[in-house]
């Protein structure tokens, strides 16, 4: 770092501190409200005290240590004081009694396992994100409490960390295995195109190339940190449809209540013999995300705030639990708390509703809805993984798509193009550099990251534009009280600094490929298509999936590869499912895979010459692509 820029460094982790202490002593706080910390103690039997997690081969996929150490000492100055308190929150871990016959392991998985004991075994509800941390969690409940087989899982929506560790409990070969209807439809076609292609986003998120400590990772605003490890994947055996429905597990009654909302198939599930309701993700300790920032679909508020005031038809409900944070007791709590995060949803919904009527645009009904003190000051309410102006943001998206209704806007110029005749009316990039200091002195942070980007896309590899927008970063990330917001500015400034990334969390997730319909790998295959290299290519092609007997014919003609029937292709591919899979979805090159070309092998090979290879990582702050042929020096 420039000297220049290590005195603004210096001098913006001095605003960090100011601007912290600013906010411990805010009205907006209470900090004398203990009872989450009462909560999310309540009912410990056994701790998991330096929690080591490693997978098969000996790697570790959950280290409990760094972020104990950290814990154990004093609130940093880089810290906001709210994230800090959910930090330690996250941080209580173990297993928890939460009501007769029911518990609890949280804290050795970004998600919660619950274990409700049946006449002969267990039913686990969402059995945590990898087969490896999903074995702690059995393993704990039954050396506590006695061992039993687990005779049935319960899957309350489609997202992995609540579903991928479902082959570590080792169910019986005739459990029940329940999930509402669509489960598997959604989530193949969330790893098929959102998920496994936007991993660097994720990173960002999550925080993944960060390292644990005051200036790198602290949470992940739903739980600690993200697992690795094996994801597996166990099919459903029932469906719980529209209309919901009860079953009897293994002399357990269990309710459950369609719920969609914070994913497109979820569903509550009650135990009446306990009066316990599980909420899956639509309610936790903190605001809601109706769009999450690692990218996906944005969810639909109204619907989802719906599914909340549903779920206080349970009106005997004494005790509340989810997929993340820790439970709340009594009826009145319980219906206060669904209420408010009913509330909260519904509020952000409307009012960007009632602005969007307006004539408002996105951006400025983001600077101007806030939740009203009543509900800002709950601390379940706080923004912690979703924030007010990122969701009313999205809920306007919903209704309005991208476009703000601006001709102005509405065929704008590309990035690069516009940064260059943007950074020209200002004066050219060392009079852009200049400002950007006089900001940053002046604590015009979030203006500065934003100007700086425009340099960036101009010239990415502008060392002190670079170190300007770091510096940028680091101070807002220090200043988050949403988690997910630090860990993309803290990612963004090690980014721009030049940082050798630290390897994230690795999941393996070929169990799950092994479930994609075969029609579905062809429309994988299909988005690998580099258009414009494809564009005058005519070529048929005869898949024969040897072990499976299914024959597919594709067609690549006007640069789109689309299946076809009633067509017979010369060149024919022989091969098993799953080279198949390795081939198309994770992206092995043909000329390392069994697989037998009868007909001209060049037709095949010509086919397989515009087919896009998609990176493991890609910049985002440093807007230096690497992608095709995409120049990332010049605009243009």
């Amino acid at each position: 770092m420039h000297m220049k820029d290590a005195k603004i460094d210096e001098a913006a982790k001095a605003r960090v501190a100011e601007m912290n202490v600013a906010a411990a002593a805010s009205n907006e706080f209470d900090w004398a409200d203990l009872r989450d910390f009462e909560d999310a103690r309540r009912g410990l039997l056994r701790d998991l005290p330096d929690l080591v997690i490693k997978d098969e081969a000996g790697r570790i996929v959950w280290d409990s240590r760094p972020h104990d150490l950290m814990l154990a000492k004093e609130r940093p100055d880089t810290v906001h004081p709210s994230l800090w308190r959910l930090a330690q929150l996250n941080n209580i871990r173990g297993l928890f009694e939460v009501a007769d016959g029911v518990w609890q392991t949280r804290g050795h998985s970004l998600a919660n396992m619950t274990f409700v004991a049946g006449e002969t075994g267990w039913i686990v509800i969402d059995p945590a994100n990898t087969v490896e941390t999903a074995r702690v969690g059995l393993e704990l409940a039954n050396m506590v409490l006695g061992r039993r087989p687990v005779v049935g899982v319960v899957y309350s929506h489609t997202h992995s960390d609540h579903w991928g560790g479902a082959k570590g409990v080792d169910p019986e070969p005739n459990a029940r295995v329940v999930a509402p209807a669509g489960f598997e439809a959604f989530v193949l076609a969330e790893s098929l195109v959102a998920s496994e292609g936007l991993a660097p986003r994720n990173n960002y998120m999550y925080g993944e190339h960060l390292g644990v400590g005051p200036y790198g990772h602290v949470d992940c605003g739903l739980g600690k940190a993200t697992e690795g490890g094996k994801v597996s994947y166990l099919p459903p055996t029932d469906h719980i449809g529209r209309e919901g429905g009860r079953l009897t597990i293994d002399g357990v009654d269990f309710l459950f209540q369609h719920a969609p909302g914070e994913a497109p198939a979820g569903m509550h599930v009650y135990l009446p013999a306990s009066c316990v309701l599980h909420v899956a993700d639509n309610c936790y300790a903190s605001l809601h995300n109706v769009y999450t920032i690692r990218g996906s679909l944005s969810r639909d508020a109204s619907l989802w705030s719906d599914s909340v005031d549903r779920a206080l038809q349970f009106v005997n409900a004494e005790v509340v639990i989810g997929g993340h944070h820790w439970p709340r007791w009594g009826q009145k709590n319980v219906r206060s708390f669904i209420a408010q995060q009913r509330d909260a949803l519904k509020f952000m919904h409307d009012q960007a509703a009632r602005m969007m009527k307006l004539g408002y645009s996105a951006h400025e009904i983001a600077s101007m809805v806030e939740l009203p003190p009543s509900l800002a000051r709950q601390w379940h309410l706080r923004g912690y993984y979703g924030t007010v102006s990122q969701n009313v943001r999205a809920i306007v998206q919903h209704y309005l798509g991208w476009y703000d209704g601006s001709p102005a806007t509405l065929n704008s110029l590309p990035p690069r193009e516009a940064a260059a005749k943007m950074i020209d009316y200002m004066g050219g990039i060392p009079n852009v550099l200049k400002r950007a200091r006089d900001d940053l002195n002046a604590g015009n942070f979030r203006w500065v990251v934003q100007i700086l980007d425009h340099v960036l896309w101009l010239d990415p590899h502008c060392a002190e534009a670079r170190s300007l927008a770091a510096v940028a970063h680091r101070t807002l990330g220090y200043t988050c009280e949403n988690a997910t917001w630090r860990n993309a500015h803290l990612s963004a400034a090690k980014e721009l600094a030049g940082d050798v990334q630290q390897a994230g969390a690795i999941r393996d997730s070929a169990d799950l490929s092994t479930r994609i319909p075969l029609r579905a790998l062809f429309d994988y295959l299909a988005i690998r298509v580099i258009g414009a290299k494809a564009a005058t290519m005519d070529i048929l092609l005869s898949w024969q999936v040897t072990d499976t007997e299914e024959e597919f014919t594709t067609h690549l003609n006007n640069g789109v590869l689309n299946l076809v029937n009633g067509v017979t292709a010369e060149v024919k591919v022989a091969l098993t499912r799953d080279t198949l899979t390795k081939l198309i979805y994770e992206q092995v090159h043909p000329t390392k895979l069994p697989m037998a070309i009868t007909g001209d092998r060049a037709t095949f090979d010509a086919m397989w010459s515009v087919m896009e290879t998609f990176p493991d990582n890609f910049s985002i702050a440093g807007r230096a692509f690497k992608i095709g042929e995409r120049s990332c020096a010049q605009p243009g």
